[in-house]
């Protein structure tokens, strides 16, 4: 038998819905693309998504263009001169060259003033293994200036060096979604994106 407690203290801050929302589906001989995306608002501070590490495969087709699977969280701190300007995204990637070499794993990217760095993501348990578990990516603003800290599987992996202030309005935004090029070439299980942000109060 348990028993509620309540809690001490005031009651926890709200967080506002999003201002706006999109969802988004494209389907092409080259790329397919779906994702949804959130303009909170208000400041964001974090992003937080977990999936499962599925068995992404490939065909056994020689290609002369790297094939590419994408599975990923996007946070743009700051939209107020470009929507899709600095911005750090944190995923679950798979290519494939010619007919069987492949890579699978997490890895984080930053795009800055000057374009974009990526690294891959060694932390955790069996991060280059479709292991069908859930795992969780993360993006948290630093407690004092503009960078952010990125976790995979509660891991710090890195962090950002050139993203741009956090401030009020609807001037940042947050994605997730799937990212295919040579679609034919690729099969992609279900894969049950969750993702949530959380605001200036920490809600």
């Amino acid at each position: 038998m348990g028993i509620a407690m309540p809690l001490a203290g005031a009651a926890p801050a709200q967080a506002a819905p999003p201002t706006t929302a999109c969802n988004t589906m494209y389907s092409a001989q080259i790329t397919f693309w779906a994702m949804t995306c959130s303009r909170p608002g208000q400041p964001v501070i974090g992003g937080f998504a977990t999936w499962r590490n599925v068995p992404i495969t490939y065909d056994q087709v020689s290609t002369d263009a790297t094939v590419q699977t994408a599975n990923y969280l996007r946070v743009t701190p700051n939209t107020d001169g470009d929507e899709f300007g600095r911005n750090i995204e944190i995923g679950l990637y798979a290519e494939k060259t010619g007919k069987t070499t492949m890579k699978y794993g997490p890895r984080w990217t930053e795009l800055g003033k000057d374009g974009g760095r990526t690294k891959a993501i060694t932390a955790g348990v069996n991060p280059s293994k479709p292991d069908k578990r859930n795992h969780t990516y993360m993006l948290v603003r630093q407690d004092t200036g503009n960078q952010w800290d990125v976790l995979y599987d509660f891991n710090t992996v890195g962090s950002t060096t050139d993203q741009l202030k956090v401030i009020g309005g609807a001037t940042n935004r947050v994605d997730v979604g799937l990212e295919v090029t040579g679609p034919q070439h690729t099969n992609v299980p279900d894969i049950a994106n969750r993702m949530q942000f959380m605001d200036g109060n920490q809600s």
